[in-house]
């Protein structure tokens, strides 16, 4: 999945998505260091879409994305560290 680097966001560093798998992928943090990758399950294409021009892409994904979606911590690698289903009431970040 190519992986777009975010301009002018304060918190959010690169976003991802894959129509095939219907997977967004998040890359949070603007340091090296400290960047926390989420994938969320399930995503429809137009609210990727919508996420991708969205002014305020922590506000968007804060309203449409991250309380919604099944979500997954991953490494690096993809590898899933921790996972999270707000149905449930858990959400990831």
């Amino acid at each position: 999945m190519e992986m777009i680097k975010v301009e002018r966001s304060s918190n959010v560093a690169r976003i991802g998505y894959d129509s095939t798998t219907q997977e967004l992928v998040v890359e949070f943090g603007l340091k090296s260091d400290s960047v926390s990758r989420y994938r969320y399950k399930k995503v429809p294409g137009q609210i990727a879409a919508d996420l991708f021009v969205a002014e305020s892409k922590g506000k968007f994904l804060r309203a449409n994305v991250i309380p919604i979606y099944q979500c997954e911590k991953i490494d690096d690698a993809g590898n899933v560290i921790e996972w999270s289903d707000p149905t449930s009431g858990e959400t990831c970040t």
